[in-house]
């Protein structure tokens, strides 16, 4: 009886600490936090103002405190009473530049006084496929998007815009790829004459009639591609709201249509989509919305800043942001959209709340990912 209770209480232990290294920690020492070289992370924050559009605010995260500091002047109207991808593609790299483009014409950002903003006209057929990428150090763009979709093309257009001057290269997808829908560029990055694709695509679950959302990886060096199947598979990547990704250092973290992140390690010689447990955590501690038509909808976002993973989830009430680093979470910030304030955690504890007044926060970019 003694050793049952013995093992029952080693089982017990190991249950916790399992619980503890993967969750965002309350016992993580401020020492491992320091070790950062990231102390503050910037923030936007969006308003609606008296005329019924969207104002732009600074917010400044402190990691290492565990505070806010809350902006009260506008930095830029939206001229849109909503921010989502059927209105509004932003991409702001938490400095001093930021991608914007709009569904509507007639709708434009204003303000952005000092800002070096880069407005992008996109056809409205390619408007909600397009991934874009801001070469690092240029105001170099490119921008890729399935051509002629409306035709079941299955060829991927990528441009590069510098300025006045643009190009367009198609490339052509492996035609023996079983699909169904089509295929999907869902991420771009490197640089004109040298950059990968990231291609989501489906196939049928033969057992079951659901689509398996695969993906694949293109290598384009001048006019030489290479190809390379991404083992593994998750829900659909393109069905409903699609994925949401973003790539930090040499992994990209991935999440489905069915909201479970995923990641893939561009270094591993067997590159495959594994499931992130830091993630999928947070996400089961996120409180649904019991009184939405699609409860488990919590439009995740991810962003990275300076080597840090930023992981944010929101319902109508709430929206939650993460820090996390070395897989491991280093921060918290809850907006509480209904008592309107803001809160900071560190180590699991409120730190400090502020009065704030906002619909969402915008999280910085500054590696790379697609409109969210």
């Amino acid at each position: 009886m003694l050793v049952r209770r013995f093992s029952i209480a080693i089982l017990m232990v190991f249950i916790l600490l399992s619980f503890l290294i993967t969750a965002c920690r309350k016992d993580l020492p401020t020492d491992d936090i320091s070790k950062s070289a990231v102390t503050g992370i910037p923030l936007l924050y969006c308003s609606v103002n008296d005329q019924g559009s969207l104002n732009l605010y600074s917010l400044s995260w402190d990691i290492k405190k565990g505070s806010v500091v809350v902006g009260t002047n506008a930095i830029a109207n939206l001229g849109t009473d909503e921010l989502d991808s059927l209105n509004l593609h932003l991409i702001w790299d938490g400095n001093k530049t930021v991608l914007v483009s709009m569904a509507h014409p007639d709708n434009l950002a204003t303000g952005f006084n000092g800002y070096n903003v880069i407005n992008l006209t996109t056809p409205p057929e390619t408007f909600c496929q397009q991934v874009v990428y801001k070469v690092p150090g240029s105001d170099t763009i490119m921008i890729s998007y399935i051509e002629e979709p409306s035709q079941g093309n299955s060829n991927i257009v990528v441009e590069t815009r510098d300025g006045n001057t643009a190009s367009r290269k198609s490339i052509n997808v492996p035609a023996n790829i079983i699909n169904i829908g089509g295929f999907l560029p869902i991420m771009i990055f490197g640089t004109p004459s040298n950059y990968t694709l990231l291609v989501a695509y489906d196939q049928q679950n033969l057992s079951s009639q659901e689509a398996i959302g695969k993906l694949l990886l293109a290598t384009v060096q001048g006019d030489k591609v290479d190809w390379k199947e991404v083992y593994g598979s998750s829900c659909s990547f393109i069905a409903g709201a699609g994925a949401r990704e973003v790539k930090t250092g040499n992994r990209v973290f991935i999440n489905s249509g069915c909201n479970i992140a995923m990641v893939v390690d561009l270094d591993s010689q067997y590159i495959k989509l594994s499931d992130y447990k830091p993630i999928n955590d947070l996400y089961n501690s996120f409180p649904k919305d019991d009184n939405s038509d699609n409860p488990d909808n919590v439009s995740p976002r991810y962003r990275s800043y300076q080597g840090l993973l930023l992981v944010s989830f929101t319902n109508r009430d709430e929206e939650r942001v993460w820090a996390l680093k070395d897989d491991q979470c280093i921060g918290e910030i809850r907006l509480d959209k209904k008592q309107h304030k803001i809160s900071a955690y560190k180590a699991g504890n409120i730190t400090e709340s502020k009065e704030l007044t906002g619909e969402s926060i915008i999280l910085p970019l500054d590696g790379c990912g697609t409109w969210q």
